[in-house]
């Protein structure tokens, strides 16, 4: 591996899918649910709670040792899956050890798909919806949690990985960090110049995909309701459901209590 890259797109915005397009070009390697940033940021909590032990003389030394430890580590890691040059690392917290990154990365190049948040949250529903005997974590009829439409919407959107993902947004947006964020609409729509961007952000030469013939690579344990990583052969645009899923009055609440994520990507109220 020679560059390792990072996507955090949002839950239910084409992360995935994404994934699987980039798959097409030969010199890249795309990971479905890494667990690189977890082994990272579980390093980086020891890390630091280890060094209210060690003397102030020695800090700099060991955190030089420990960044070079991490930067050693990520080669290992992707080495291991591929021989390819490039590694598309796939996780949805990404964006919040940005910093972090900046330190051990030679270049952070972090790409986000974005969606309309109505959508993203019709699709949590719908996937809730599907399969009455699969797992869910966050119904509990016991204490009467997210047993109404209501209440799951209120929770996915102040929990991870949506809610978590918002909070990254914002901060990403207050300290003008270096992220690429595509609309998944406009993906849909005309993937080419979204691709475009893409290569030019990460500073490769353009590869010319087949939006057509979409082969899934990749391979998730879809273990939770909202979770549902299968991918559609081809890119195409899809109808909005939110009205009829969520309703008008969710919709509208989702819509203004999010108002600065809707002025951020530029979705309107339609």
């Amino acid at each position: 591996m020679s560059k390792i890259f990072f996507n955090a797109s949002l839950p239910r915005s084409g992360g995935t899918l994404l994934q699987n397009v980039l798959a097409q070009n030969t010199l890249m390697h795309v990971s479905s649910a890494s667990i690189l940033l977890d082994f990272m940021a579980a390093s980086k909590d020891s890390f630091t709670h280890m060094m209210q032990y060690i003397h102030p003389d020695e800090a700099s030394i060991n955190k030089k040792a420990f960044l070079e430890f991490c930067r050693k580590g990520i080669p290992a890691y992707t080495n291991t899956f591929t021989e390819r040059p490039y590694f598309l690392d796939k996780h949805f917290a990404w964006m919040h050890y940005y910093s972090f990154l900046e330190q051990v990365v030679h270049s952070v190049k972090i790409i986000v798909m974005v969606r309309d948040l109505r959508d993203i949250v019709c699709s949590f529903e719908e996937n809730y919806r599907k399969d009455p005997l699969k797992h869910n974590m966050h119904v509990d009829w016991n204490e009467l949690n997210n047993t109404t439409m209501q209440k799951r919407v209120n929770t996915w959107l102040a929990s991870s990985p949506l809610g978590s993902s918002l909070e990254h947004i914002k901060d990403a947006m207050n300290f003008k960090q270096d992220i690429l964020f595509i609309r998944y609409e406009d993906f849909c729509e005309n993937p080419l110049p979204e691709m475009a961007k893409i290569y030019n952000y990460l500073g490769l030469h353009f590869w010319l995909h087949d939006f057509t013939k979409i082969k899934q690579v990749t391979q998730h344990n879809d273990i939770l309701h909202f979770a549902n990583h299968d991918i559609d052969s081809e890119v195409k645009q899809k109808q909005s459901r939110a009205i009829d899923v969520l309703g008008e009055d969710i919709c509208a609440q989702i819509q203004h209590q999010y108002h600065w994520y809707f002025k951020t990507f530029n979705y309107g109220k339609d």
